[in-house]
């Protein structure tokens, strides 16, 4: 009998700071059958704990390196692993709703990258979080000759094709954008999910996003791929 989606896929989270979320993250991926590997990425709470308590297999940084540092740690342990053929990643802090996991599991085999499309508007979504879109949204879809409605949604299904077929390094918010650019110029598919997000009661969410910085070290990614215009391309 072949293997289902659940059990060709495997849920990679990257936490830091997360002790009251990551569980409720963890239990909601488990729900839906799929094994959970969280990465804690140096954190000072209880964060690698609750991510054990709930049912997942915990891998640590001794200190804080980055999300992209956290996603290389999972994805190079998830190609060990000869079963699964994509890796499914959402963030620690719950913004990404449990319900929508089943239609990005459904781009397995169908695509090389499929990434949640969120609604983008200022209000409930923090300014940080906002001006980072924007600044990624345009930048990418500029430099990749296609439409990115969304290039920094961390809610995503890789596929064993494209992290075999890229150099796994590790960074901050930029390594998300570096692979879907380098999907875009190995001419692998992409595709786009509508999903929803999840925000606190006040409408603000915790962001480790750093406005300008990250979006400076976002900008560089894209001017350093192969995709961007030099001499007489």
């Amino acid at each position: 009998m072949a293997p289902s989606l659940k059990e060709r896929a495997l849920a990679l989270i990257p936490a830091y700071e997360c002790e009251a979320s990551v569980g409720q993250v963890v239990a909601g991926v488990r729900a839906h059958g799929l094994d959970a590997v969280v990465v804690d990425d140096g954190s000072s709470d209880r964060t690698a704990e609750a991510a054990r308590a709930a049912g997942a297999t915990v891998l640590a940084h001794e200190r804080n390196r980055g999300k992209g540092h956290a996603l290389v740690t999972g994805f190079r342990f998830a190609l060990e692993q000869p079963r699964v053929e994509g890796v499914l990643t959402l963030d620690a802090d719950g913004q990404h709703a449990a319900a929508d996991i089943p239609a990005l599991l459904a781009e397995l085999g169908r695509c090389g990258l499929a990434i949640g499309q969120r609604r983008l508007r200022l209000d409930p979504m923090p300014l940080a979080s906002f001006i980072g879109n924007c600044v990624s949204t345009f930048w990418v879809s500029l430099f990749s000759g296609t439409h990115v409605p969304d290039a920094q949604c961390g809610f995503r299904l890789y596929s064993r094709e494209l992290l075999t077929r890229v150099p796994l390094e590790g960074g901050r918010f930029e390594t998300e954008t570096e692979l879907l650019l380098r999907a875009v110029r190995l001419g692998l598919e992409v595709r786009w999910v509508p999903v929803e997000t999840i925000y606190q009661a006040d409408g603000r969410r915790r962001t480790h996003f750093r406005n300008l910085h990250d979006s400076l070290r976002v900008i560089r990614v894209v001017v350093r791929s192969p995709g961007y215009p030099r001499g007489s391309r």
